[in-house]
């Protein structure tokens, strides 16, 4: 009788470690699951912070490229000595009239 209830402790015992085997198994894995989500997390935050910055960047090129633009624009009047009211009812009077008048020589 002895024999068989050793047999029975020791089965249990097994049993006991087995399981407690198999929980701390577990728990390394969702150890390991949560590390990664948080890597990837971290990862998406990078990607935000670099995509704001990429934002803010072509913003900045948007504001300068409207402000060249504009002196540009101005800068090609000037030197084609245009205004922007100085000619323009003319050709709207000649494409009304059909009038054409011979162009002005500016020196």
């Amino acid at each position: 009788m002895g024999v068989a209830r050793w047999e029975r402790e020791n089965e249990e015992e097994s049993e006991r470690m087995r399981r407690r085997a198999a929980l701390e198994h577990k728990r390394l894995q969702l150890e390991l699951a949560q590390a990664e989500a948080a890597a990837r997390l971290q990862v998406i935050q990078t990607e935000m912070l670099t995509r704001g910055a990429e934002i803010t960047v072509l913003d900045e090129a948007a504001g300068i490229a409207s402000t060249t633009s504009k002196s540009d624009l101005a800068m090609l009047r000037r030197l084609r000595y245009a205004d922007e009211d100085n000619g323009i009812e003319e050709l709207r009077e000649e494409k009304k009239g059909g009038v054409k008048k011979a162009p002005a020589m500016v020196v």
